[in-house]
């Protein structure tokens, strides 16, 4: 049973610890629309420096049993952390404050979480949940009642050594570096000829169903790309994207004008095995429509 005086100082110093840092935070919290709606929703997004860790697994027997494990490993490295119910599929582990994480480069930072999930909530064939090494995931606010379930989210184990800091790992932190690293590599092998790629403009204008394309928008990060780094000009890139409205809905003009602003020049973020792998997953051959545009 925890102490409601320690109960107390607990709340007090988490509300502090994320709510400061949530103030702070860009993109997600931009327009104030979006802010208010989630606070009115008990809703935060998880902050810079903060981890968090489930099982979001049907069987909540064995989720309540997976992060106790994860709590204990967690516990036997020195990790200061706090372990939240609301009666859904699975506690939360919180892992406040570590310092520099919010300070490293966010695909830096998602690729050393994901390496925490390796060391610390792998078991067997279970990970905890990876969408919480992507950058400000929505997370139900601790201490006030769950967006969907209605319960309180309240703390029911702890390990906290009077300070509630955290620190990275060196050795997982020169890991994600390293797959940084290769990565760009990668990148930048893929971004030296773009016009090998060309053929892709064709295949979006034409063959991307529009069902598929609505759900996903790594075709469209990569064709802003192609688009600004193979010298088209405004009238040609109009003329591109009217023929994708056509094919997949006015709407899409909209969000390519969007995706063009965001693409900047930087030929190092094209991938084309992102591309091979939205292929891959919805049954589109990558060599036939290779063939069929080039």
């Amino acid at each position: 049973m925890i102490d409601s005086d320690f109960y107390d100082v607990m709340k007090s110093i988490t509300n502090y610890l994320v709510e400061s840092k949530i103030q702070q935070m860009d993109g997600i919290y931009g327009k104030r629309l979006i802010y208010d709606h989630l606070t009115s929703s008990n809703l935060r997004s998880q902050a810079k420096d903060e981890f968090i860790m489930e099982y979001d697994l049907p069987n909540k027997k064995l989720s309540n049993k997976l992060v106790k494990i994860t709590a204990k490993r967690l516990k036997a490295h020195g990790y200061n952390y706090m372990i939240f119910d609301h009666a859904g599929k699975s506690p939360h582990i919180h892992i406040y404050n570590i310092k520099g994480l919010d300070l490293i480069d966010h695909e830096l930072r998602s690729i050393y979480l994901s390496l925490l999930i390796k060391k610390y909530g792998r078991y067997g064939d279970y990970d905890s949940d990876h969408c919480f090494c992507k950058n400000y995931q929505i997370v139900a606010k601790e201490w006030r009642p769950h967006f969907k379930y209605g319960t309180i989210k309240n703390l029911i184990d702890y390990r906290w050594d009077g300070t509630l800091e955290n620190h990275m790992e060196i050795d997982l932190l020169k890991t994600a570096h390293l797959r940084l690293q290769r990565r760009i590599e990668e990148r930048n092998k893929e971004s030296e000829n773009l016009d090998d790629y060309k053929w892709i403009i064709g295949w979006v204008m034409n063959d991307v169903p529009e069902y598929i394309s609505s759900m996903n928008l790594t075709i469209f990060k990569n064709l802003a790309i192609l688009l600004t780094n193979n010298e088209y000009d405004k009238k040609q890139i109009d003329k591109i994207l009217e023929g994708m409205s056509k094919n997949l809905g006015r709407k899409i003009y909209g969000q390519m004008m969007g995706w063009l602003s965001w693409s900047n020049q930087d030929r190092r973020r094209f991938s084309i095995a992102e591309i091979k792998q939205f292929m891959q997953r919805h049954d589109i051959n990558f060599k036939q429509a290779m063939e069929k545009w080039t």
